[in-house]
């Protein structure tokens, strides 16, 4: 049976609260209905919400499912399907359409050549009309129970509580807090203060990754961030993660050392994707973190629960509708 012997079959889950504060507040709506017909179309409120919307979704198994809404949004989303997926069979193929504040995997897919509005007609006419998608071939990486596709802890994680903390939404509001951060530790260092060993203070951390025949470390005991992941771009066009798509099941782990000094030294090469001293970095699929103390994380913009012990592996290749 061909694409144009059975109509594809869209579910919708949007993020009510996407965009909230700005213009896109209340567009996921609106883009929602118009992609799927109202028995399809899922709008929870509530992460139990959520959990039923993604059990019948299950239980319909549909060819499509779209997240509309921001980064979060496809995190929380994605990881019930998954689970819920595990092992019953194909996954459906995944729509971003990307109405939140943080769309970090939208870019990584491309999405930003279309406005929200012409990705969701391009859409739309295809599964009308029952052409082929374009797709674009990536997989998610797990940290416990939880997928995601940017994992960080110690600095990226400081600058997100920070993030949650401000008024404001959306890339100018983290350019703006890393900038802060910057200034307050550059001030604290010239000053002889704690603040600016604080946002790069060196935790204690056993970071290891797997290379086929066993745990390598890195060399470092400390390290002031850790980020992993499967796309390349940690925001505002900054390359943190350069290797992640290198290999399509492994995801790239870099592990910092950096003291602010360092960063400073070395922001140029960060945000052009080149290697950074007293940095490890290696491509994997599966990697083991063991912090001293529980650590608070970050998982596509949601911070996960202290934790002492974590793993991260990849998780299932999934295909993504770019239009």
């Amino acid at each position: 049976m061909g694409f144009r012997d059975r109509k594809r079959r869209l579910a919708v889950i949007s993020n009510p609260h996407s965009g909230r504060h700005t213009r896109r507040a209340g567009l996921a709506r609106v883009i929602g209905s118009y992609l799927a017909a109202p028995r399809w179309h899922y709008s929870p409120e509530t992460l139990s919400d959520l959990d039923d919307a993604v059990a019948e979704i299950g239980r319909q198994a549909p060819d499509v499912v779209a997240f509309i809404g921001g980064d979060g949004a496809v995190h929380q989303g994605l990881t019930r399907l998954l689970l819920e997926s595990d092992g019953k069979g194909s996954l459906p193929q995944i729509l971003v359409v990307p109405t939140g504040t943080m769309n970090g995997l939208a870019v990584a897919l491309g999405l930003q050549r279309w406005t929200i509005e012409q990705l969701a007609r391009r859409v739309r006419e295809k599964l009308d009309s029952g052409l082929p998608f374009d797709t674009v071939n990536l997989a998610p990486v797990r940290v416990g129970d939880e997928y995601g596709f940017l994992y960080g802890s110690g600095y990226p994680s400081a600058i997100l509580e920070r993030y949650y903390a401000a008024p404001g939404r959306g890339p100018r509001t983290v350019a703006l807090l890393s900038a802060r951060l910057l200034a307050e530790s550059l001030l604290a260092s010239l000053t002889f203060g704690r603040l600016g060993r604080q946002h790069f203070e060196l935790s204690s951390s056993i970071v290891e990754v797997y290379d086929g025949v066993g745990f390598r470390p890195s060399p470092h005991p400390a390290h002031s961030a850790i980020l992993a992941g499967t796309i390349e771009s940690v925001g505002l066009g900054c390359k943190a993660l350069p290797a992640a798509r290198e290999k399509p099941l492994e995801f790239m782990l870099r592990a910092s050392a950096m003291t602010f000094g360092g960063f400073m030294v070395a922001l140029g090469p960060l945000w052009a994707g080149l290697p950074l001293p007293r940095t490890f970095d290696a491509t994997t699929c599966l990697a083991r973190i063991t912090h001293e103390t529980p650590t608070v994380a970050m998982l596509d913009g949601d911070l996960l629960a202290p934790a002492r012990d974590v793993q991260i592996s990849i998780g299932p290749m999934l295909s993504f509708i770019t239009g």
